[in-house]
């Protein structure tokens, strides 16, 4: 039984079969609905034109997130997301970061460099947008629910595009009692 659901979740699944229906009826109903993704070159292969849009990854069920703890989440986001633009903002104190990590990440270094090359050319204008995404976990402890951020990502933001498909899907699920 799991405490946030009140009941017994994800449903158990009668069989093999019943798992294999599940996964491909999903599989067709994100390609024929736009949750989709350009496959990887390991999927794809050299036939570029092959295989042009594969279904994007997705829970077989959605994760169960108080209601409560989504709208903490939310109300605090504007607020995160003031601190990290003001923090991008902070050359002097990213570039201290930067030269600690930059001998052993080199993405983080060729970052840096891009950074400081356009910098050296000159801004073509003065605006900047962020793209952020933070990832939240619930946390119980007895009876009382809080969310712990576990990730805030400028970079891997990518996905959130899919995220109303993402919930139609769960909302479609052709299980019954899969999600409500």
């Amino acid at each position: 039984m799991s405490s946030l659901t009140g009941g017994s979740y994800p449903p158990a699944l009668e069989d093999g079969l019943e798992r294999q229906r599940l996964v491909q009826t999903i599989k067709d109903w994100s390609i024929a609905n736009g949750l989709a993704v350009r496959p990887p070159p390991a999927v794809a292969g050299d036939d570029v034109e092959g295989i042009l849009a594969m279904s994007a990854p997705v829970t077989l069920f959605p994760s169960p997130f108080p209601k409560g703890c989504f709208e903490e989440a939310k109300a605090i986001q504007t607020t995160y997301n003031e601190l990290y633009a003001h923090i991008s903002q902070d050359e002097e104190f990213l570039g201290r970061l930067v030269q600690e990590v930059a001998g052993g990440d080199d993405f983080i270094a060729n970052l840096w460099d891009v950074h400081l090359r356009v910098k050296a050319e000159g801004y073509a204008q003065n605006l900047a947008l962020g793209l952020f995404r933070s990832d939240y976990m619930v946390h119980q402890d007895g009876e009382h629910l809080q969310i712990k951020q576990v990730e805030f990502n400028t970079i891997a933001s990518s996905f959130g595009g899919l995220s109303a498909q993402t919930s139609l899907l769960h909302k479609y699920h052709p299980l019954p009692g899969a999600c409500s």
